[in-house]
Protein backbone atom coordinates (compact mmCIF):
# COMPACT_ATOMS: atom_id res chain seq x y z
CA UNK A 1 0.00 0.00 0.00
CA UNK A 2 0.98 3.71 -1.16
CA UNK A 3 0.22 6.88 0.15
CA UNK A 4 -0.30 9.71 -2.05
CA UNK A 5 -2.08 13.47 -2.39
CA UNK A 6 -5.06 13.46 -3.32
CA UNK A 7 -6.66 16.35 -4.43
CA UNK A 8 -7.54 18.00 -1.09
CA UNK A 9 -4.01 18.32 -0.73
CA UNK A 10 -5.15 14.91 2.39
CA UNK A 11 -2.79 11.66 2.06
CA UNK A 12 -5.17 8.93 -0.11
CA UNK A 13 -4.19 5.04 0.57
CA UNK A 14 -3.47 3.91 -2.90
CA UNK A 15 -2.95 -0.43 -3.96
CA UNK A 16 -1.34 -1.97 -6.55
CA UNK A 17 -4.01 -3.44 -8.66
CA UNK A 18 -3.25 -7.42 -8.93
CA UNK A 19 -4.85 -7.31 -12.61
CA UNK A 20 -3.20 -4.12 -14.19
CA UNK A 21 -0.38 -3.83 -11.88
CA UNK A 22 -1.65 0.00 -11.27
CA UNK A 23 -1.79 2.00 -7.82
CA UNK A 24 -5.50 3.26 -7.97
CA UNK A 25 -7.51 4.46 -4.77
CA UNK A 26 -9.42 1.41 -2.64
CA UNK A 27 -11.89 0.53 -4.11
CA UNK A 28 -11.40 1.80 -7.52
CA UNK A 29 -10.53 -0.07 -10.81
CA UNK A 30 -8.20 0.60 -13.05
CA UNK A 31 -7.84 3.51 -15.64
CA UNK A 32 -8.36 1.66 -18.61
CA UNK A 33 -12.22 0.73 -17.86
CA UNK A 34 -12.59 -2.25 -20.46
CA UNK A 35 -9.38 -4.36 -19.30
CA UNK A 36 -9.27 -2.60 -15.66
CA UNK A 37 -12.93 -4.07 -15.35
CA UNK A 38 -12.94 -6.96 -16.99
CA UNK A 39 -9.91 -7.81 -14.60
CA UNK A 40 -11.22 -6.30 -11.45
CA UNK A 41 -14.68 -8.19 -12.33
CA UNK A 42 -12.08 -11.59 -13.48
CA UNK A 43 -10.56 -11.31 -9.97
CA UNK A 44 -13.51 -10.90 -7.88
CA UNK A 45 -15.21 -14.12 -9.54
CA UNK A 46 -11.80 -15.65 -8.70
CA UNK A 47 -12.05 -14.76 -4.57
CA UNK A 48 -16.17 -15.55 -5.08
CA UNK A 49 -15.23 -18.99 -6.51
CA UNK A 50 -12.46 -20.04 -3.90
CA UNK A 51 -14.62 -18.78 -0.96
CA UNK A 52 -17.54 -20.77 -2.83
CA UNK A 53 -15.14 -23.90 -3.08
CA UNK A 54 -14.05 -23.39 0.41
CA UNK A 55 -17.55 -23.22 1.61
CA UNK A 56 -18.70 -26.59 -0.80
CA UNK A 57 -15.73 -28.35 0.80
CA UNK A 58 -16.57 -27.55 4.05
CA UNK A 59 -20.30 -28.22 3.75
CA UNK A 60 -19.30 -31.70 1.89
CA UNK A 61 -17.18 -32.75 4.64
CA UNK A 62 -19.93 -32.09 7.33
CA UNK A 63 -22.25 -34.08 5.20
CA UNK A 64 -19.64 -36.38 4.87
CA UNK A 65 -19.11 -36.61 8.65
CA UNK A 66 -23.07 -36.78 8.85
CA UNK A 67 -23.46 -39.81 6.74
CA UNK A 68 -20.47 -41.60 8.56
CA UNK A 69 -21.82 -41.28 11.75
CA UNK A 70 -25.15 -42.69 10.26
CA UNK A 71 -23.99 -45.70 8.99
CA UNK A 72 -21.05 -46.49 11.03
CA UNK A 73 -23.45 -45.88 14.00
CA UNK A 74 -26.50 -48.18 13.74
CA UNK A 75 -26.77 -48.85 17.50
CA UNK A 76 -27.26 -45.27 17.94
CA UNK A 77 -29.09 -44.58 15.22
CA UNK A 78 -31.50 -48.07 16.58
CA UNK A 79 -31.57 -46.49 19.81
CA UNK A 80 -32.69 -43.21 18.74
CA UNK A 81 -35.76 -44.59 16.42
CA UNK A 82 -36.40 -46.84 19.37
CA UNK A 83 -36.44 -44.27 22.22
CA UNK A 84 -38.72 -41.91 19.37
CA UNK A 85 -41.41 -45.33 19.13
CA UNK A 86 -41.39 -45.29 22.59
CA UNK A 87 -42.35 -42.20 23.12
CA UNK A 88 -45.29 -42.01 20.31
CA UNK A 89 -46.20 -45.27 22.06
CA UNK A 90 -46.52 -43.77 25.54
CA UNK A 91 -48.51 -40.46 23.49
CA UNK A 92 -50.76 -42.84 21.66
CA UNK A 93 -51.57 -45.21 24.70
CA UNK A 94 -51.37 -42.31 27.52
CA UNK A 95 -55.15 -41.69 27.64
CA UNK A 96 -55.65 -45.31 28.64
CA UNK A 97 -53.60 -45.06 31.65
CA UNK A 98 -54.41 -41.49 32.75
CA UNK A 99 -58.16 -42.81 32.56
CA UNK A 100 -56.57 -45.59 34.96
CA UNK A 101 -54.60 -43.98 36.95
CA UNK A 102 -57.68 -41.42 38.19
CA UNK A 103 -59.81 -44.09 38.35
CA UNK A 104 -57.40 -45.51 40.87
CA UNK A 105 -57.15 -42.68 42.46
CA UNK A 106 -61.45 -41.76 42.99
CA UNK A 107 -61.28 -45.35 44.32
CA UNK A 108 -58.92 -44.31 46.83
CA UNK A 109 -60.75 -41.04 47.45
CA UNK A 110 -63.80 -43.17 47.98
CA UNK A 111 -62.34 -45.50 49.96
CA UNK A 112 -60.55 -42.62 52.52
CA UNK A 113 -64.32 -40.73 52.25
CA UNK A 114 -66.02 -44.34 53.60
CA UNK A 115 -63.64 -44.61 56.06
CA UNK A 116 -64.23 -41.22 57.45
CA UNK A 117 -67.41 -41.49 57.11
CA UNK A 118 -67.61 -44.45 58.95
CA UNK A 119 -65.53 -43.19 61.57
CA UNK A 120 -67.75 -40.37 62.42
CA UNK A 121 -71.05 -42.43 62.19
CA UNK A 122 -69.46 -44.78 64.96
CA UNK A 123 -68.32 -41.54 67.31
CA UNK A 124 -71.91 -40.19 66.58
CA UNK A 125 -73.07 -43.51 68.04
CA UNK A 126 -70.69 -43.38 70.63
CA UNK A 127 -71.73 -40.19 71.54
CA UNK A 128 -75.61 -40.64 71.49
CA UNK A 129 -74.83 -44.01 73.75
CA UNK A 130 -72.68 -41.95 76.12
CA UNK A 131 -76.37 -39.47 76.17
CA UNK A 132 -78.38 -42.08 76.87
CA UNK A 133 -76.07 -43.59 79.39
CA UNK A 134 -75.44 -39.84 80.83
CA UNK A 135 -79.31 -39.80 80.82
CA UNK A 136 -80.24 -42.23 82.79
CA UNK A 137 -77.69 -42.20 85.09
CA UNK A 138 -78.89 -38.38 85.94
CA UNK A 139 -82.42 -40.20 86.33
CA UNK A 140 -81.00 -42.89 88.94
CA UNK A 141 -79.16 -39.84 90.90
CA UNK A 142 -82.73 -38.05 90.75
CA UNK A 143 -84.38 -40.60 91.95
CA UNK A 144 -82.03 -41.54 94.79
CA UNK A 145 -82.14 -37.89 95.74
CA UNK A 146 -85.96 -38.24 95.53
CA UNK A 147 -86.22 -40.87 97.55
CA UNK A 148 -83.31 -39.16 100.43
CA UNK A 149 -85.50 -35.96 100.54
CA UNK A 150 -87.99 -38.47 101.05
CA UNK A 151 -86.76 -40.72 103.55
CA UNK A 152 -84.99 -37.25 105.16
CA UNK A 153 -89.05 -36.02 105.48
CA UNK A 154 -89.99 -39.40 107.02
CA UNK A 155 -86.87 -39.62 109.38
CA UNK A 156 -88.25 -35.58 110.24
CA UNK A 157 -91.59 -36.46 110.91
CA UNK A 158 -90.50 -39.73 112.93
CA UNK A 159 -88.38 -37.55 115.13
CA UNK A 160 -91.03 -34.77 115.66
CA UNK A 161 -93.29 -37.45 116.74
CA UNK A 162 -90.75 -38.68 118.80
CA UNK A 163 -89.86 -35.58 120.20
CA UNK A 164 -93.12 -34.64 120.87
CA UNK A 165 -94.30 -38.30 122.66
CA UNK A 166 -91.50 -37.77 124.50
CA UNK A 167 -92.19 -34.56 125.83
CA UNK A 168 -95.84 -35.68 126.32
CA UNK A 169 -94.29 -38.56 128.56
CA UNK A 170 -92.43 -36.12 130.25
CA UNK A 171 -94.88 -34.24 131.03
CA UNK A 172 -97.12 -36.92 132.67
CA UNK A 173 -93.95 -37.92 134.64
CA UNK A 174 -93.77 -34.27 135.67
CA UNK A 175 -97.50 -34.54 136.35
CA UNK A 176 -97.74 -38.45 138.04
CA UNK A 177 -94.59 -37.16 140.51
CA UNK A 178 -96.61 -34.28 141.49
CA UNK A 179 -99.78 -36.44 142.25
CA UNK A 180 -97.55 -38.74 144.12
CA UNK A 181 -95.94 -36.62 146.34
CA UNK A 182 -98.94 -34.43 147.13
CA UNK A 183 -100.45 -37.65 148.41
CA UNK A 184 -97.22 -38.52 150.10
Amino acid sequence: MHLSTGSGGGLVPRVLHPACGELSSVGIICADWPAGLLATVSWAAVLVAVSLQALLVVAVSWAAVQLLAVLFCPAGLLAAVSWAAVQLMGVLFCPAGLLAAVSWAAVQLLAVLSVAAGLLLAVASWAAWLLVVLSVAAGLLLAVTSWAAGLLAVLSVAAGLLLAVTSWAAGLVAVLSAVMTFYA
